[in-house]
């Protein structure tokens, strides 16, 4: 078999006329070399400031961003009469609230929320799309609603502990122990006139919170403020003469048909009041729904 010729300048190309690069291509190689070396020791020194120069500042800027000051409820004193019947309490309550600069799908999250909670989803929305850190959804609802919503697992939705303002006796005692708003201040009867005394200092902590807006732990190992409850009142009427005054009462306007009328049943020794009776009535559990007149 005949080799085939094999010619050694065939296989090596012939670089004897190629010209070198040119000046003008040397300097801009050289131009971008440099740039790119320069853009190299700047990232890397803005780095090595931001590790060892700047890491306390950065390291604040993200505490700051983590932590919140969040408000410790606390209770609202208990209003008796003379014999420890309870005329107003407090019971604990959770009320639900949205973060909505969190909250990816307002919309849709409103209408999951109204489906449980009974509010109108239009209103929600607007106010979960506000891109604010805090918008309430619905306050001191029972355990059983708080307990649903939580387990919807919705993001940026949670629950935060109230008092509820209660009133054991109803209709009973209504205008002498007033009633409050529903953040507990008082605004008729005893609720009002002792209201410095019966209303509580709530606390502040600071606590820790992921992306989600989801608290983690407290910050430290105590609050920044510790809450205080307020004081409780012991009156001198006994709900059993009230009860007497008003049926009493009761029979005189059925009778009479007066506009309006009051009774009062004092302790003739002491001039304690033992009762004292108005009428028309309000549920100081619903104040809105009395009679206007």
């Amino acid at each position: 078999m005949r080799k085939a010729d094999y010619n050694r300048s065939d296989a090596v190309p012939d670089l004897s006329g190629t010209r070198p690069p040119s000046r003008p291509m040397r300097v801009r190689a050289v131009i971008g070399a440099g740039a790119l070396t320069v853009a190299m020791l700047l990232l890397v020194g803005r780095l090595a400031q931001i590790q060892l120069v700047d890491n306390e500042r950065f390291d604040k800027l993200s505490l700051q961003q983590q932590t919140i000051n969040r408000t410790l409820s606390a209770r609202r004193g208990t209003v008796y009469d003379r014999t420890g019947v309870q005329l107003a309490t407090s019971v604990e309550r959770y009320s639900i609230f949205g973060d909505p600069a969190v909250i990816e799908k307002p919309q849709a999250t409103a209408l999951i929320l109204s489906r449980q909670l009974d509010v109108d989803p239009n209103r929600l929305t607007r106010r979960l799309g506000s891109g604010s850190r805090f918008e309430w959804v619905r306050r001191q609802v029972p355990n059983t609603v708080a307990d649903a919503v939580t387990n919807l697992g919705l993001d940026g939705v949670h629950l935060r502990r109230e008092w509820y303002r209660s009133y054991p006796e109803g209709r009973l005692c209504a205008h002498l122990v007033g009633f409050t708003d529903i953040d507990g201040r008082g605004l008729s009867g005893i609720e009002l006139t002792f209201d410095r005394l019966l209303r509580s200092r709530p606390g502040r902590e600071e606590v820790m919170r992921d992306a989600m807006g989801r608290v983690i732990r407290r910050a430290g190992d105590q609050p920044l403020l510790q809450p205080a409850d307020g004081h409780d009142i012991y009156l001198t009427v006994d709900t059993f003469v009230q009860d007497l005054a008003r049926r009493a009462l009761a029979a005189q306007v059925e009778k009479h048909k007066p506009e309006a009328a009051w009774a009062l049943v004092l302790d003739a020794r002491t001039g304690a009041v033992l009762a004292m009776v108005n009428w028309p009535e309000f549920d100081p559990r619903a104040p809105a729904a009395g009679d206007p007149e």
